[in-house]
């Protein structure tokens, strides 16, 4: 996860009468990939100065960076002190590093801001600098804990919602249950409460720290009001697989009002999904999904969705969407 950014302006400059004496056009381009594991990152910018005329052909460009309290921006000395020559056409690097490490347990909310000028050697009195800052909005937190169990920082822009896509060939029964879920399943209707919510890009989930065990066991354990009972007759080592996931606030829902389905591969490598029992119909309506599913290939897919979560920095009620496809 990451932000990139190009400007370009204009700067002029005149002398004590207000006359103009030059006048140069710049562009800076910018680029990080935040850290979900470190509250450190590292931007890359490149400041060119294509065209310049007058006293602008031979100046010191100024080029400084900051970030919203307690994030600190280091860079070279050089840029933000006016000391950088630049003689048009010319391109020159720069490298800012920011740090943001909020306290144990709690989060930061930061912008970077800019400044650029360029200065010429002599002969100007006014001159116009160019200020912005970033369109999105970076969250550092030390919420999540790493692989020791401390909490550890990390950044994210939280306006971002990651997608992880489940395909069939590699997820097995939990893929298609999730695919045929998808494409299938009627989408919730809030002005009739019919219908599932599918974790689309246009609906995400929202993730729910905490609340695995709990939503687990009220969808396919001792909460349901109709308990999961195994099928080892069609399904090896079956268990109890459910959508909307269990880690989601839109999880949790009783399963005995979930449609109940076994999804099936023919010989010939095509899936099928049937109605768990054939008293009690599926009518693609209903607010939940429980799967009967190999026990591996649902763990698989919990696993690899859980340490996906853990990559993109994804904490307490942020969203996220899910897509499904079959190669």
């Amino acid at each position: 996860m990451g932000y990139c950014f190009s400007i370009g302006f204009t700067i002029n400059s005149w002398d004590e009468e207000g006359e103009p004496l030059g006048t140069a056009t710049a562009v800076v381009m910018g680029s990080a990939q935040l850290d979900p594991r470190s509250g450190t990152w590292t931007e890359d910018d490149l400041i060119s100065v294509p065209t310049a005329s007058g006293n602008m052909v031979n100046a010191f460009a100024t080029f400084s960076a900051s970030c919203t309290s307690p994030c600190t921006a280091d860079q070279p000395v050089a840029w933000t002190t006016g000391a950088m020559p630049m003689v048009a056409p010319e391109s020159l690097p720069d490298s800012i590093t920011y740090t943001d490490i909020p306290a144990a347990g709690t989060e930061n909310f930061i912008r970077t801001a800019y400044n650029f000028n360029l200065l010429p050697a002599s002969g100007a009195v006014t001159i116009n600098d160019a200020n912005w800052s970033s369109t999105q909005q970076i969250r550092c937190d030390t919420t999540m804990k790493n692989s020791t169990g401390a909490l550890a920082p990390g950044c994210a822009i939280p306006a971002f919602k990651p997608n992880y896509n489940f395909d069939v060939a590699t997820y097995g029964a939990a893929g298609y249950l999730y695919y045929f879920t998808q494409h299938y399943w009627t989408a919730y209707d809030a002005s009739t409460g019919a219908g599932i919510k599918k974790g689309t890009a246009a609906d995400p989930f929202m993730y729910q720290y905490g609340s695995s065990d709990a939503h687990q066991a009220k969808t396919c354990g001792t909460g349901a009001s109709r308990a999961f009972i195994p099928k080892p007759g069609s399904v090896v080592d079956d268990s109890c697989d459910e959508f909307p996931f269990a880690m989601t606030a839109e999880g949790g829902i009783d399963g005995g009002l979930c449609g109940e389905v076994v999804p099936q591969q023919a010989t010939d490598g095509s899936w099928k999904m049937y109605a768990a029992y054939s008293d009690i119909p599926v009518t693609l309506k209903e607010p939940c999904v429980r799967g009967h599913v190999p026990s591996a290939e649902n763990s698989k897919a919990d696993s690899d969705l859980g340490v996906w979560i853990q990559q993109e920095r994804i904490i307490d009620l942020d969203y996220f969407s899910v897509s499904t496809t079959m190669s």
